[in-house]
């Protein structure tokens, strides 16, 4: 190191040296290093799978609608919505006190409505009496976000 050599490459994340064989910017014209300049690529984001949290579970309910449902939704950005409260007066209500262990809760994830993904149009055209099968994501309590942490759009009430 002593040398006093100041010709010492820095890496950089777009610019890396390539050894090349035989090129004429070469030092001896067999062998030597030219930059390559490569496209920044963005990483991809990959969110963390809220499935995969310990204690997280998916739970299936069929609600009936009598009146309203009673639940005020906030959606995500990943076009999930979260259950942001669960109102005394309407049939989810209804629904949790007569089936305690498929219930729903605030900060539970919809995500599906009759298999598909989350259209809550469905929730909100069904008429009375008409059965609706509903996936829910439960997060333990401790690690769950905020319910408007991720919101971007006004909360649904139906």
């Amino acid at each position: 190191m002593g040398s006093g050599a100041s010709g010492a490459s820095v890496a950089s994340p777009a610019i890396a040296e390539k050894p090349v064989s035989g090129h004429p910017l070469s030092s001896n014209g067999s062998s030597g290093s030219i930059p390559e300049v490569r496209a920044r690529q963005k990483p991809k984001r990959s969110l963390p799978s809220e499935c995969d949290v310990p204690g997280s579970r998916q739970i299936t309910a069929s609600l009936t609608k009598r009146g309203k449902y009673g639940l005020r939704l906030a959606k995500r950005g990943d076009n999930l919505w979260r259950i942001i409260e669960v109102q005394d007066d309407g049939s989810i209500a209804q629904h949790n006190l007569e089936h305690p262990d498929v219930s729903l809760r605030v900060n539970d994830l919809l995500l599906k409505i009759n298999g598909e993904d989350p259209d809550i149009s469905i929730l909100e055209k069904a008429e009375e009496g008409i059965q609706v099968e509903v996936t829910i994501l439960r997060v333990p309590q401790s690690i769950a976000p905020p319910p408007f942490a991720t919101q971007a759009i006004k909360p649904t009430n139906l």
